[in-house]
Order: structure tokens, then sequence, then C-alpha cells
């Protein structure tokens, strides 16, 4: 095949092919020199992709039958990574230097679960598609097996998988820190001491960022980037105010795969509480904080907890170092406490195994709300020995006598007293 200076060339079957699966090679010559395309392998045809542009040269091709084309790439030969999208709508195709006869084949997560698929064989590739209700994930690698598959002189592969990974197209989005968007009552000294602090759902590059009252001022900051927790600390002179509703814009906030922060955690608006206002906290107590007990027996303590100052929460009961051989039971370990209802009472029930130590212990009630107040409450149990058993004495009597096991024993009887009128 001759080819001119400025000729387009139409080759099938590469990793840079269109959606048609066709690319087109537009090149001009340095000289006015032909250029010609020769490929040879010892009698083997070569396909189109194996073909060469050069001057004055063959080019020899092994004739070994090797990984070559399709829509993903083995991970030790690129740096690219593919889109999933993509990979579960058109399927993953994996192409051959030659044409093979079939054989099996297997997709499964790197280090992870076994994917169903369908292959469809052709001459010089496979397809597989995703099995119903199967995706390929994003950020994810993938290694594809294949076994039995020979080339035309009934040779294995040289190469019998593919490992490849997925773009990460998932962005990240506000996940914790100690402001929230729409929260109220935030305490300012809080934030003034140890900074705002924003974390996200991943590690994400530095952006620019903003500080300000709402509708007011910009408030100078400090900030620092610590992989995927941002900290902003207001500059000397600046500090946050009571009673005020402050707004936090970034800009630009990406992560390492360069997906923008998600639309509605670009701004945060919180309201710091009123200078003087009591925070929302519980208390936990018992009306009876000792008891006593023997082995193999159950005790009961009564919980009464009590939400102050507005509280509501979710409160959970646990307990911390409860004795060896006890076992605890709370009769409602998730207390919901409101304003309506701020008063509520629940029980603890310890049951003593046979093999408890006779001592008195003393152990730990916790009580924690969602946002992390822990209130704790200190009780004890005295173990004893069960009492000792007393051996009976069976008595029968009649007016003159007294049989006691068996031996009769005579009672003097007393005369009857004498009544005057």
């Amino acid at each position: 095949m001759i080819v001119k200076p400025g000729t387009n060339i139409k080759v099938n079957k590469s990793l840079l092919t269109d959606e048609n699966g066709q690319m087109t090679i537009s090149f001009t010559a340095g000289t006015p020199d032909v250029y010609t395309i020769k490929a040879k392998s010892e009698g083997i045809f070569l396909g189109a992709s194996f073909s060469a542009i050069f001057t004055g040269q063959e080019i020899v091709v092994s004739n070994e039958t090797i990984i070559s084309g399709g829509n993903v790439e083995d991970i030790a030969t690129t740096d690219y990574k593919f889109d999933a999208d993509k990979l579960n709508q058109y399927g993953i195709i994996i192409g051959f230097s030659n044409k093979v006869s079939p054989g099996t084949s297997e997709l499964k997560v790197k280090d992870g679960e076994l994917i169903g698929t369908e292959a469809k064989w052709e001459d010089t590739q496979v397809t597989l598609t995703l099995a119903e209700g199967k995706k390929i994930k994003h950020d994810t690698t993938y290694i594809v097996s294949l076994t039995g598959v020979k080339d035309p002189h009934s040779r294995d592969l040289k190469q019998n998988t593919v490992t490849f990974t997925t773009k990460d197209k998932i962005p990240p989005k506000i996940s914790g820190g100690n402001v929230m968007d729409g929260g109220k009552d935030v305490d300012p000294t809080l934030l003034n001491e140890k900074g705002i602090v924003i974390e996200f759902s991943e590690k994400v590059n530095p952006s620019a960022w903003e500080l300000k009252i709402e509708d007011g001022e910009i408030i100078p900051t400090e900030a620092s980037w610590e992989g995927r927790k941002f900290i902003l600390i207001p500059l000397a002179g600046k500090k946050l105010s009571y009673k005020t509703t402050y707004a936090i814009t970034f800009g630009g906030v990406k992560d390492l795969a360069r997906n923008l922060l998600i639309l509605n955690d670009r701004t945060i608006k919180f309201t710091t509480r009123e200078k003087g206002v009591l925070q929302p906290t519980l208390t936990l107590s018992s009306s009876k904080t000792f008891q006593v007990s023997n082995p193999s027996q159950k005790v009961t303590y009564s919980i009464d907890l009590k939400g102050l100052n507005k509280f509501k929460d979710t409160v959970t009961l646990t307990t911390a170092d409860l004795p060896a051989n006890v076992t605890a039971d709370f009769t409602t370990k998730s207390v919901e406490l409101t304003e309506e209802n701020a008063s509520q009472k629940t029980k603890l029930e310890l049951t003593l195994s046979k093999e408890v130590a006779i001592k008195t212990h003393t152990f730990t009630i916790l009580a924690t709300s969602g946002d992390n107040l822990t209130k704790k409450l200190s009780l004890q149990l005295k173990v004893e020995d069960p009492p000792s058993l007393v051996e009976t004495l069976e008595l029968s009597a009649d007016p003159t006598s007294l049989v006691a096991d068996g031996t009769y024993t005579a009672l003097p009887i007393q005369p009857a007293p004498k009544h005057y009128r």
C-alpha cells in the first residue's frame, strides 16, 4: 500500500477509535517521499491495528497472541481510568491480536465479590455484558480473568488477566464538623477557641472560601486544609458574636479526581445562640444507687432521665465496668426526651450467675445523646452469700405435754386463777 503525503488512513479496532469503532489518522510527510505500510508475521495475517507507518523498513510483529484493543486496558500499561457508565452501557470489551477460540471469563472486584456476566465471543474479541441488577461502580478496580482461550495454533494467551480502574465520578460532600447548614444555638465561644471545623466525605484540594455575616461584612479568617478536614479560625479582634447568622461559602472545592463539591454544600449558614442562654442538657439519676443481692439472683435499678433547657434528643443507655458474670438489660435502652416529655423512666435489670464474686461491686451507667453529650451515674451492687439453712424442729403440744422430735416431756399444770366478786 502506497501512502502519499496528506492522505487519510482509517484504522479499525483501536483504543482510540470513536463510537463507531473507527479513527482517522492524518499525516503529512516531512519530505515528498512516499510512505509504505508493511507488516508481516511469518505468514500469519495481521489486523489493521498492527499496521505501521514508516519509511524504508519492515516491521516484524511477534506471532504470539496477546490481549490488544477493546475498551479497557491493563493498569500495568496505562494510568487511564475508565468510565463506569459507558462500560455498563456497552459492556467490557477485551480484544486479541489474533483469532481465538472461546474460553471462560470471570469479572470480579479486586479483593472483592464476583460479578455475574454473560460473554459473547467473536473472532478477535470477547464482550462481557453484566447480569441483570449488576453494575460497574465508580472509583473501583476490577479484574477480568480468562481461562482456556487458545490462538489458531492452540497456544495459550501470553496474558490472561486485565486489571482496570474506573473513574471517580462521585462528588465530595460535607459529612460532619461542629457546624451544620441551618444549625441554631451554636456556641460562638467554642468556635472562637477551637475554630470552625468542617469535614468532607473524602480528601479534597484546598480552594477559596469566605466567612461573612449574612448580608453583612466579611470576617477575616485563617484556614487550614488537612485531608478531609477544613478548619477556619477568625483572626484576633474578629470574633464570632452571639445571636448572629453567619455564612461560609466555598468556591471550587474538588476531590482528587476533580469532582466538584455537591451544590447544596457549597454554602453553610448557621446562627449563634443568645448570650446567657443556658445550653440544653440532661440529668441521670436513680432512686436507689446501692443494692444487695445473692448469686443466681436478679436485681433491678430504677433509672430517671430528665431533659433541661429545652433538651430534645434520643438518649442511649449503656453500662461500663459491669462485674464479671453479671449481665445487664434495660427495659428501654433508647429514650426519647422532648420539651413536652422531658422526664422519662426506665429500669436496669442485672442477672447474677452463681460464679459472681462475693464483694461490693461498682459500675457505671452512661446516657449519651446524639450530639455526644454524655452523663454518667455510678451504682453499687453488694453480693452476699445466700443465708444459711436452719434445721427445723417439729413441735406438737397438748395442754399437759410437749413432744419434741419424739421425746415426751410432761408440763406442770398451773391452777386456774381465782376470781372474786
